[in-house]
């Protein structure tokens, strides 16, 4: 693992999720990626999240801090949605995977009354958002709210 910028952004009652396939399994995630050395986490979860769903996002603010007991940290920023229309990059690392067979990408709009039946990961995010959405987020969160969580209880 390393530090992460993530993107929470919603649109239309619709929260924009990346549905993976790997090694036989099925899930989302929440997109986002590295840090690079010269940016900070409100310019990589921009970047990140044109990069993999091709959705322009801007204005970000942090919702949740996980901080891993290696050392790790996660931001995870709610961003307002701008246009585009979820889709991989043709250079990104997610169509490399897929043209090896290796795994499956596809960025997508998921309504947010399906959240609490998908397995989104980090569980202990998605169960967050669950509590801080639909349409409240900005009035109800009491963020940023700061989560330690040691590796081997992180939750699958």
């Amino acid at each position: 693992m390393r530090n992460r910028a993530v993107g929470i952004v919603l649109y239309k009652q619709q929260i924009l999720l990346m549905f993976r396939r790997s090694k036989g399994r099925e899930y989302f995630v929440i997109p986002g990626g590295g840090i690079e050395s010269t940016e900070s986490p409100t310019e990589a979860v921009v970047r990140e999240i044109f990069e993999e769903t091709s959705v322009q996002a801007a204005d970000p603010r942090l919702l949740y801090e996980i901080v891993w007991d290696n050392g790790d940290t996660h931001w995870f920023f709610l961003l307002t949605y701008i246009q585009g229309v979820p889709a991989l990059h043709p250079q990104s690392p997610e169509m490399q995977k897929m043209r090896a067979a290796t795994s499956y990408y596809e960025p997508m709009w998921v309504p947010l009354e399906k959240l609490a039946d998908l397995r989104v990961y980090p569980l202990e995010i998605r169960d967050l958002l669950i509590q801080d959405v639909p349409g409240q987020i900005n009035e109800r969160c009491a963020c940023p709210r700061r989560i330690a969580v040691k590796l081997a209880d992180r939750r699958e």
